[in-house]
């Protein structure tokens, strides 16, 4: 894990007072949504996100106030939102403090559930630094060029910054992104007939030096531990990827389907 995410909880539970008088802002604002979502279904990284901040993201999310042609968007946010792999959050125990935030991310609109666990929120991003934060926000919500920082009382020296991303700038959100992307690269013990071990485990969906195939699977792979999983249905085999150097993965078949992890069977279904 080389970072942890952390969403804005105003992108989701929209002020609606705000709204109400600058709907424009939010027909600009959903299409930066929308690309931060479809960035982050790609690269799955890890989300701080416990539970109960979860349930109150799905019941906060103001479908009912949106328009007809919001209906895509507020589809899609649902969807994301639900289909968030537990795998994938990190889910802290809530602890209450007396930090605040700049730009302060306790917003007054929020229900005090809501207020709650952006409280709990500022305490792990001040305390909780051995894997670094990263805040994905929009500079209409954030209201400030600077990263989000965390403070005890004004109180300078316990100033934490954490970085952050407006993610409504598509080129800095993209150049983050491709920072961590994960990358394919075939290792030539995994030609067809190849023994690794006591096994045989070549890299079927790798044909004619295409690393097409593979790179595909690997994008869309589930993790579990530090590998990355594939159901390779075209060879009927799982496909494991193991990282190997930064953000190089080498892959090869698994045939013995009890070496792949029950959660990750349950969620190909194979």
């Amino acid at each position: 894990m080389k970072y942890k995410s952390i969403i804005d909880i105003s992108s989701i539970i929209w002020n609606p007072e705000d709204y109400d008088s600058n709907t424009s802002e939010y027909f600009k604002l959903k299409e930066s949504i929308v690309s931060l979502i479809k960035s982050i279904k790609s690269e799955k990284p890890f989300i701080v996100l416990r539970t109960e901040l979860l349930y109150e993201l799905i019941n906060g999310f103001p479908y009912n106030k949106m328009p007809n042609s919001f209906n895509e968007f507020g589809t899609l946010v649902y969807e994301f939102l639900g289909s968030i792999p537990e795998a994938n959050r990190i889910i802290f125990a809530g602890k209450k403090s007396e930090l605040s935030s700049l730009p302060d991310i306790v917003k007054a609109y929020f229900n005090a559930n809501t207020q709650l666990e952006a409280n709990y929120l500022i305490t792990y991003l001040h305390t909780d630094r051995a894997v670094p934060n990263v805040y994905f926000t929009f500079q209409y919500l954030h209201g400030s060029p600077d990263a989000l920082t965390t403070f005890q009382n004004s109180n300078k020296p316990s100033e934490v910054i954490t970085e952050t991303i407006l993610s409504d700038d598509v080129v800095k959100l993209e150049a983050f992104f491709r920072k961590y992307k994960r990358i394919f690269e075939h290792n030539p013990k995994h030609h067809a007939g190849q023994a690794q071990g006591e096994y045989i485990s070549p890299l079927s969906c790798f044909k004619d030096n295409n690393p097409s195939i593979p790179q595909k699977y690997l994008e869309e792979g589930i993790l579990d531990g530090s590998k990355y999983y594939h159901f390779d249905l075209e060879n009927n085999v799982y496909v494991v990827f193991l990282p190997t150097k930064d953000n190089i993965y080498h892959g090869h078949d698994e045939t013995n389907r009890n070496k792949i992890p029950p959660s990750i069977r349950k969620q190909f279904n194979k």
